[in-house]
């Protein structure tokens, strides 16, 4: 059963996506847009370094961009937070920066992990089904010279992933990679399926013992 009072908490991809938000050249007029926004945490973080006029995110979950604006408003931070999927709630609006922090690891992962534990995460085999059409109309939502922001994931077809960013864009730089061990419950489940730890839809590594997936983050200009 799909629980949509269930948000995300804060973990190493909003880290990660915060910190290349905040090596970008952004000014108190820029545009500012999360996707998969969950409760704001990370353009609510922009904000403490960085003075924004105003802020923007949606999230399929309402309890999500609810709690978002509520923590922007006990801040005095100007914003519009909106419930739907993907970028159907910004028909006709551009923006300078869009990051996108929607699922984009393999359902197959997902679902013998708790991270997706209640909430949907219908992301196909490859990881990027719930990615992919944004990547494919991002160009009508950013303004000229715009920049997209999207979390690479080794638990995803990540080759796949960057052959559509690379298509799309006339710059792709990925950066802020950081390796993390993977929990062995979810080792465990996979040898139990006999999964292997390396196919096209996904790639974990073995180092010093561990299993090692990796997160970064591709910066990408029109």
């Amino acid at each position: 059963m799909i629980d949509n009072t269930k948000i995300f908490k804060r973990n190493l991809t909003s880290e990660l996506l915060t910190k290349s938000w905040l090596s970008l050249d952004i000014s108190p007029q820029s545009r500012c847009l999360d996707l998969g926004c969950g409760d704001g945490n990370i353009l609510l973080s922009v904000v403490d370094e960085i003075s924004l006029n105003k802020v923007y995110g949606s999230d399929i979950s309402s309890i999500a961009t609810t709690k978002a604006k509520e923590d922007a408003d006990k801040r005095n931070i100007a914003c519009d937070f909106r419930n739907g999927s993907g970028l159907d709630p910004w028909i006709d609006e551009k923006f300078d920066f869009i990051s996108c922090d929607v699922a984009a690891i393999s359902e197959d992962i997902a679902n013998i992990s708790d991270w997706y534990k209640g909430i949907s995460c219908k992301t196909g085999s490859s990881g990027i089904e719930l990615v992919a059409p944004i990547i494919e109309d991002i160009d009508d939502f950013l303004m000229k010279n715009g920049i997209f922001l999207i979390p690479i994931i080794s638990l995803a077809n990540h080759k796949l992933l960057l052959s559509k960013l690379d298509e799309k864009f006339t710059k792709v730089e990925v950066v802020n990679k950081k390796d993390w061990p993977m929990p062995m419950e979810i080792i465990n489940h996979m040898n139990d399926k006999q999964m292997p730890m390396i196919c096209d839809n996904w790639t974990i590594l073995q180092k010093f013992g561990l299993y090692i997936a990796s997160t970064s983050v591709a910066i990408c200009s029109l």
